[in-house]
């Protein structure tokens, strides 16, 4: 059986979520931002992969950006949770009314 003559690379996905193979761009889902994926480029497709399921599988295009409605859809649920979270309260607090008494017992 001959090798497979595809292209591959391993990197992090960027927060934009596009994976940029011979100077053209490729979206990818969300939820793969900021892990390891892998490309695969051959002559009709390029496949992106992670943790073995396939984030985006993409005809390859020889000079535009392939943009996905639905991976948009989902970049932008992910920023709105995130944005919801709960702001941390503060577990401790000076008791004010201390110092003041310091204050005023002291000559």
């Amino acid at each position: 059986m001959p090798p497979d003559p595809a292209w591959r690379a391993s990197l992090r996905l960027p927060r934009d979520r596009y994976v940029r193979v011979a100077t053209n761009d490729y979206s990818v889902q969300p939820r793969a931002v900021g892990r390891r994926v892998e490309v695969r480029l051959d002559l009709d497709r390029v496949t992106v992969t992670c943790a073995g399921e396939v984030v985006a599988d993409h005809p390859r295009a020889w000079a535009r950006p392939v943009p996905v409605p639905g991976h948009a859809a989902t970049l932008v649920a992910l920023r709105a949770a995130a944005h919801r979270t709960a702001p941390a309260e503060v577990p401790w607090a000076p008791d004010l009314a201390a110092y003041d008494t310091w204050v005023a017992t002291r000559p």
